[in-house]
């Protein structure tokens, strides 16, 4: 008798047990997400295989050469250390294969993030069907796949942005202290993964005062932010007082400061320095204008310091504001006339390279389209604040992120700026995306005031 009691209640088990997992798989299998990651993971893998593992290019080489060891307070000039150490962590699993396991692990952190775009645009949508697309086309953008491809920070830094707005929905939407530490130190990880994530930290910074002011009940949990800002300030300053003490370089990288020379030079701005030495020795070794000059940069690194470089650079600008100013306002008029389409990854030879080309311009968004958007949206937050006191702070951010690192890559590169950008390219996608959701939901429903309160 017992052993029947015995059997029946294993059966039991067993049953109950199956049935949970028949309603985990059946919630999957109903679940967009799903659909989402195996068409995307079918486009992708259909894309790689056009291309091949691209290691060539010279930014790639003084990631893979980095030799500074940090814990030893040596820091490389022109490289901040996450991407690096990143290298070195996948080069414990196999030297020889070092290449082809980054790109492994590139493509499955960049389809993960898939996961993490559909959870920001679920939590801010309302709409379904715009939801679904805007996840699906982030999932198979050329622009963000090719990268996965390369030895660049691209790729990684593309998974960093997404993981950054995850970060302020979830904050915005369930406050606490330790969302408000973890989410400002993080900032710091994406300055050391690329520098041009600096301007993050100002607008983190402004979010956690700007909340103090119109939120005093979220006090604690902003001035926790600020507390963690003002760490991350530290920490910079750390890293840049190493970098001068290694490098002679009072700065997070050179980097800058070599993509300055070539604008300084491009556009004649070299006559006008404080420092006659070396505009003599840039005109000396001037042929003719290149987009890199990377002959005299590196007459100029080997003959002066960093820093008296530096104060060359500002000194062009100061005595030559309108020059400079021209400059940035001629390159954003000729990224008005191209997209956001960019690939880096070389492609096989063949149909397969001409698939991959015609796919990288098949997904992409016209600048001019997004500086239309950037204007609108602007427009969109101060209306709604002025007519109905309502702080949307996700558009906010959002809007500064984009908008901010643009201003970055114009002003501090000489060209690239579509690689460059293309972190801030998922942004994008959620600002226009979030229009459509806005217009779907109002056909159905005239209640934009409800719309905005999930902003």
């Amino acid at each position: 008798m017992k052993k029947k009691i015995s059997d029946f209640k294993s059966g039991l088990e067993l049953i109950i047990q199956k049935a949970k997992w028949q309603s985990i798989i059946n919630k999957i299998i109903v679940n967009d997400l799903f659909y989402i990651l195996i068409t995307s993971g079918a486009f992708r893998m259909a894309y790689y295989f056009c291309l091949l593992n691209t290691s060539g290019y010279p930014d790639s080489n003084t990631y893979l050469n980095y030799n500074a060891n940090i814990l030893q307070g040596h820091v490389d000039i022109l490289r901040t250390p996450v991407y690096p150490y990143f290298l070195r962590l996948i080069k414990l699993f196999g030297e020889g294969n070092l290449i082809q396991n980054v790109v492994l692990v590139q493509s499955i952190i960049s389809f993960l993030a898939i996961i993490i775009f559909y959870k920001i645009v679920n939590k801010v949508f309302i709409n379904r069907a715009v939801t679904v697309i805007a996840s699906f086309i982030y999932g198979i953008m050329p622009s963000f796949v090719n990268f996965d491809k390369c030895i660049l920070t691209e790729s990684l830094s593309i998974s960093a942005s997404i993981l950054f707005l995850y970060f302020i929905v979830s904050y915005l939407k369930k406050p606490n202290m330790l969302k408000a530490i973890l989410f400002t130190l993080y900032v710091f990880v994406m300055i050391m993964l690329r520098p041009s994530f600096i301007i993050l930290l100002p607008i983190i910074t402004a979010l956690w005062m700007l909340r103090i002011i119109f939120y005093k009940t979220d006090w604690k949990n902003c001035l926790s932010g600020l507390v963690a800002s003002f760490f991350c300030v530290l920490l910079l300053l750390g890293y840049s007082n190493l970098n001068y003490i290694n490098n002679g370089c009072n700065c997070i990288s050179i980097v800058s400061n070599i993509n300055q020379i070539d604008i300084i030079i491009n556009a004649e701005m070299y006559l006008y320095g404080n420092d006659p030495e070396i505009s003599t020795t840039i005109k000396s070794n001037l042929t003719e204008k290149q987009i890199f000059n990377d002959d005299i940069k590196s007459i100029l690194l080997s003959k002066y310091s960093p820093e008296r470089i530096a104060n060359f650079i500002k000194n062009c600008i100061i005595n030559q504001p309108t020059i400079y100013i021209f400059q940035a306002v001629k390159e954003i008029y000729y990224l008005s006339l191209t997209t956001t389409s960019v690939d880096y990854a070389n492609k096989k030879m063949g149909y397969l390279g001409t698939f991959a080309i015609l796919f990288s311009r098949l997904i992409s968004l016209p600048f001019l389209v997004i500086y239309i958007l950037l204007v609108l949206d602007f427009i969109f937050f101060l209306v709604s604040y002025i007519k109905s006191k309502r702080v949307l702070w996700f558009k906010i951010i959002l809007w500064s992120f984009v908008t901010f690192y643009l201003f970055t890559v114009i002003v501090g590169a000489q060209a690239e700026y579509h690689r460059l950008f293309v972190p801030a390219v998922p942004g994008i996608l959620i600002l226009l995306f979030s229009y459509f959701d806005m217009i779907f939901y109002s056909l159905d429903k005239v209640k934009i005031n409800d719309y905005l309160k999930r902003s």
